[in-house]
């Protein structure tokens, strides 16, 4: 979950990424920027960023698709699968 990490944190994971055996499959969890771009990205963040905070553990890195698959591709990562999380992002959101 590169939620909680800096984007200078996340690049340095993503070059690690590079060099796992050819096979390899990671899965990286990551939000969109809760800037109103994508209304139930921000609504969720808004709602769940509360709780999280209180942990002591805030969200620190927001990307879009784009940025994460510039980030794998300049590492050499080839990007097998992508799942977008809307109906997560949704279904916080309703939690009220």
């Amino acid at each position: 979950m590169i939620d909680y990490l800096t984007p200078d944190a996340t690049r340095k994971t993503l070059h690690q990424l590079a060099g796992l055996a050819a096979q390899s499959a990671v899965t990286i969890s990551y939000n969109p920027s809760p800037d109103g771009t994508d209304p139930l990205a921000t609504e969720a963040f808004e709602k769940a960023s509360q709780t999280v905070d209180a942990t002591g553990e805030s969200y620190l890195g927001f990307y879009s698709e784009s940025e994460i698959e510039r980030g794998l591709a300049v590492e050499g990562v080839r990007l097998a699968l992508r799942v977008v999380l809307t109906a997560a992002h949704k279904a916080v959101a309703e939690r009220g």
